[in-house]
């Protein structure tokens, strides 16, 4: 057997596919995805991989570039389903990731969100501009 059939053949022994999601049981990351440590041919380390980008390269038969990232269409991160995987630029990714809502749940139409920026700059008036206004109309006085 040649050393791409030998790694696939380990591979699908770490996936449980008693779901519709295909669960990833080998190694993660810190960040939650599956780890698989593809052999090599002799001579060569062995390489890790991503399991979802592992599994969508077995499916389709080609290589993912760093251009691309894949998007998981089931949200689980341990998911090796090829079906639930989209390959996807980087940058229309992230756009798929981004928050629709900031963090005190207003709805956020770009980067920030405007409810919570008006909030602040209130608060910064009512804290800093006023003293320093303050500051500046007693100097007026004396001077």
């Amino acid at each position: 057997m040649y050393y791409r059939e030998i790694a696939a053949l380990r591979f699908w022994t770490f996936v449980d596919q008693s779901q519709s999601c295909w669960i990833w049981k080998g190694a993660k990351t810190s960040t939650g995805y599956g780890l698989f440590i593809a052999e090599a041919k002799k001579g060569q380390k062995h390489q890790r991989v991503l399991a979802h980008r592992y599994a969508w390269s077995l499916a389709n038969d080609q290589e993912i570039s760093f251009k691309h990232h894949l998007h998981h269409t089931c949200g689980n991160r341990l998911c090796v389903n090829p079906t639930h995987l989209e390959l996807t630029t980087v940058s229309k990714h992230r756009g798929l990731h981004a928050k629709a809502y900031c963090k005190r749940g207003h709805l956020k139409p770009g980067k920030r969100c405007k409810e919570c920026n008006k909030m602040m700059t209130k608060i910064w008036w009512q804290r800093i501009g006023n003293a320093r206004r303050k500051e500046k109309r007693q100097l007026e006085r004396q001077g």
